[in-house]
């Protein structure tokens, strides 16, 4: 198990504190393109409970019912907290921390959702196996073209590689292998 060292992780937090505020302006439209190629029946359903990995300004909590439990967690904290106020509702909360290291029981969530995060990891099949304990139902991934040139061979089971544009979008169970 390989996580990035810390001066990494503090590096790449300060590049999207940096940026939390122009994000939106920045990569808001490739973002949203993200989420329209996903085919709606990995799309988060009323009721159902998301974790956001990754989550940034939470631009994904933007295309969800408001009748989703939205959890989004992050290590940029200037970042959380633009998302918190543009995303402020009911049933959402906002984590500081780590997914290398969630806060979380196994298959706390109905789906999880990591979008343009997993370059920044060192060991990505860890990540994606940290993230797949934390699903009950699909795990969504998405992979930025100009680090993975094809969709990654992943052990888990693929069940769509979606292209989303600028990256690769990889939809996998979260149910035993």
């Amino acid at each position: 198990m390989s996580s990035l060292p810390i001066k990494d992780k503090v590096r790449i937090r300060s590049l999207y504190d940096a940026s939390s505020v122009i994000y939106r302006e920045l990569y808001g439209d490739e973002q949203r393109y993200k989420y329209s190629s996903i085919s709606n029946k990995y799309l988060p359903s009323q009721y159902e409970s998301i974790l956001d990995a990754g989550c940034g300004i939470s631009l994904f909590a933007e295309n969800i019912s408001e009748k989703v439990y939205y959890v989004g967690i992050d290590i940029s904290l200037k970042s959380l907290s633009l998302g918190k106020a543009l995303h402020s509702r009911e049933n959402t909360d906002y984590i500081y921390g780590d997914i290398d290291s969630p806060p979380f029981r196994a298959k706390s969530f109905d789906k999880v959702y990591s979008f343009t995060q997993i370059h920044h990891e060192q060991d990505h099949l860890n990540t994606l196996d940290i993230l797949k304990n934390l699903a009950q139902t699909y795990l969504v991934v998405s992979y930025l073209k100009k680090v993975f040139e094809e969709p990654p061979d992943v052990p888990l089971t693929t069940l769509e590689i979606v292209d989303g544009g600028v990256d690769w979008i990889g939809i996998y169970s979260a149910e035993a292998d």
